[in-house]
């Protein structure tokens, strides 16, 4: 049985007062919890405070909220220690509304991508909610195969939001819920009967066709739009380098040159007249990093709930995002050009052959460029 008492520390402020403590007994073992009031020694003894009515009844009352807390434990309380109570007892009252404590994790993220992806499927659960008001002991299985349905219903693949959501819930579960106790506030778990939809994972289905490119080409959208399709179709004259390479490399001279992220490997690529042209009109200097940069061109590819995407609107039913064009350039060189997979992986800049024999080869551009020259004219020649 858990008793409690008010007590003073020992411990004496500048100005002679002491802060009052609650002292909690339970199985022969004493804490004790500080509170957020102090008072002069001569005016408390025995548990009980002079000449100050209003503190008297506010240090009762604090006593009286931890005995009740304590009652609620009914029979844990007999086997939890003296240190698990206070912990139990100095803890604030549990909110459990989800979007509450959903937001607080979010925006501990440190990740700029990754905190991007779980606001976005927070925004949208709460849509399909209608309001705030949901507790994490009202997410059902029913309720999650129903969000499921909503997002299906409106366009959008389940598997990143459900994800998020079950990232996100399973974490206010560690925050609320401790097993070792036996302490289990949030006993639901509505994605065991939750079956996740498979992802694609096959690289060589992200590829446009030849005509899906030039359509792209051809698309003539908003501003931002447009910037969008201009960035990708550098992105493939430029041998398909990825958008992280992309925002960091140098386009100012002749030769794009960058050390690629993946592979640390340097690369040389000509800048042909379409790529040049394209450089000369759009400015990565509104991005403060690549992350917010492939976040919007993905976004402008393929759509989100609040927009539809270019690709969309060319009624190509892809979710196109900017890796597509590394695949595609890939796809086209090997398919449409007859070049060879060795050359291909050449201009891609992987690593192939021998390793010790690459060492002596001194590195020689001009097949590369020649290369990426015939597959640009391959992909235009409509144009002549």
């Amino acid at each position: 049985m858990a008793t409690f008492k008010a007590t003073l520390s020992h411990h004496l402020k500048s100005d002679k007062t002491s802060n009052i403590r609650i002292r909690v007994t339970h199985n022969k073992k004493v804490q004790y919890i500080k509170t957020g009031y102090y008072i002069l020694p001569k005016n408390f003894k025995n548990g009980e405070i002079k000449n100050d009515i209003h503190l008297d009844l506010r240090i009762s009352e604090i006593i009286n909220e931890f005995k009740l807390k304590a009652i609620k434990l009914g029979s844990m309380l007999d086997w939890m220690t003296c240190e698990q109570l206070v912990s139990h007892l100095k803890k604030d009252e549990i909110n459990l509304n989800y979007f509450d404590n959903a937001k607080k994790i979010i925006d501990e993220i440190e990740s700029v991508g990754t905190k991007s992806v779980r606001s976005s499927a927070l925004r949208s659960f709460r849509r399909f909610i209608g309001n705030d008001n949901l507790s994490a002991l009202q997410i059902t299985s029913d309720l999650v195969k129903g969000y499921d349905s909503y997002l299906r219903k409106n366009g959008i693949k389940p598997d990143t939001y459900l994800d998020s959501l079950r990232t996100t819930f399973n974490l206010i579960k560690d925050k609320y819920n401790d097993e070792d106790t036996g302490i289990v506030v949030i006993p639901n778990n509505p994605f065991r009967k939750y079956k996740f939809p498979k992802r694609e994972l096959n690289s060589r289905n992200h590829v446009l066709v030849v005509d899906e490119l030039r359509a792209l080409r051809d698309f003539n959208g908003t501003r931002s739009e447009n910037f969008t399709k201009n960035v990708f179709l550098l992105m493939f004259y430029l041998i398909g380098v990825e958008a992280k390479d992309l925002f960091y490399g140098d386009l100012t001279g002749e030769r794009f040159k960058y050390k690629r992220f993946k592979t640390k490997k340097n690369i040389s690529i000509r800048i042909e007249p379409e790529a040049r042209e394209i450089i000369d009109k759009i400015d990565f200097s509104r991005f403060s990093t690549h992350k917010s940069f492939l976040q919007t061109l993905n976004t402008s590819l393929h759509g989100s709930e609040f927009k539809i995407g270019i690709f969309p609107q060319l009624g190509i039913d892809k979710k196109v995002t900017t890796k597509w064009a590394r695949h595609t350039w890939a796809t086209i060189a090997r398919n449409e050009c007859g070049i060879s997979k060795d050359d291909v992986s050449m201009c891609l800049g992987h690593s192939f052959g021998i390793a010790v024999t690459d060492v002596y080869i001194k590195e020689d551009f001009t097949l590369i460029d020649e290369l990426n020259r015939k597959v640009i004219d391959y992909v235009n020649s409509d144009k002549k």
